[in-house]
């Protein structure tokens, strides 16, 4: 087993046994920006043996206050193959694929075919409605997150039965009410708090441990240093998404 990983062996929640089966996982990723920095990032370092990283921006200088997976040497380069970039540099034994495309629900099934888990590093309402509904297609779970000003959100998506994206909202959000980044603001110091936590849950479902964020949400607020899980809607069984597809993760 690699020195790399001997300090997650330790864990009795993981071991050598659970450090092999992260090895041999897929994780497909949406977005190498805020959240997908610290995604990207602690995925590779935990040894997870393929990401497939789906971004088809271009890194910006707006964007070096909290995507700091990229740098200044980046700028005007695609964020998918910088991301793979730096995740070669942190952990070069493990396989990563960068896609340089805009993820719909047509091409997200091929690009993520394979995938144990889909992570959800988007930031706008149409790539999660879509990315849902891929990981309903292939029947796996997607951890995902949001961030905005000094706030954050996690829950995870069609794990056990749970709910999928259109399940918790059944009609798309108004553009004109959809507070992000760009219109607002964000501290990146929130990006590194919501994306760890995405990275985290991302393990734990794959090593089958501890408690999912499944059929709740963990909300948390960086100017209060509060936070709070609430109960998100449950599966409806008449979702035009998931309601028929009964696709779980066992």
């Amino acid at each position: 087993m690699c020195e790399q990983y001997v300090r997650h062996c330790i864990l009795p929640e993981i071991g050598e046994v659970g450090q092999k089966k992260l090895l041999g996982s897929t994780v497909g990723i949406l977005g190498a920006g805020g959240l997908g920095s610290p995604v990207i990032q602690y995925l590779a370092a935990f040894g997870i043996g393929k990401l497939v990283i789906v971004d088809n921006d271009i890194v910006e200088e707006v964007n070096l206050n909290r995507q700091i997976i990229h740098n200044y040497q980046r700028i005007g380069k695609y964020k998918a193959e910088s991301a793979a970039e730096s995740v070669k540099l942190l952990n070069p034994s493990i396989v990563v694929e960068p896609h340089i495309i805009r993820l719909d629900e047509q091409n997200g099934v091929e690009i993520f075919k394979g995938c144990n888990i889909l992570v959800d590093c988007s930031d706008n309402h149409q790539a999660r409605y879509a990315i849902s509904a891929v990981g309903v297609k292939l029947g796996i779970p997607i951890v995902t997150g949001s961030v905005v000003r000094w706030e954050g959100h996690v829950t995870v998506l069609n794990y056990q039965n749970g709910p999928c994206y259109k399940c918790l909202y059944p009609v798309m959000p108004s553009t004109t009410l959809n507070a992000t980044a760009k219109t607002v603001g964000v501290v990146g110091t929130i990006c590194g708090v919501i994306g760890s936590i995405e990275a985290m849950e991302t393990v734990k479902v794959l090593l089958g441990k501890g408690e999912i964020l499944s059929n709740k949400m963990l909300m948390f607020n960086g100017m209060t240093m509060m936070h709070k899980v609430i109960a998100t809607k449950r599966k409806n069984i008449n979702c035009p998404v998931c309601g028929s597809a009964e696709k779980s993760m066992n």
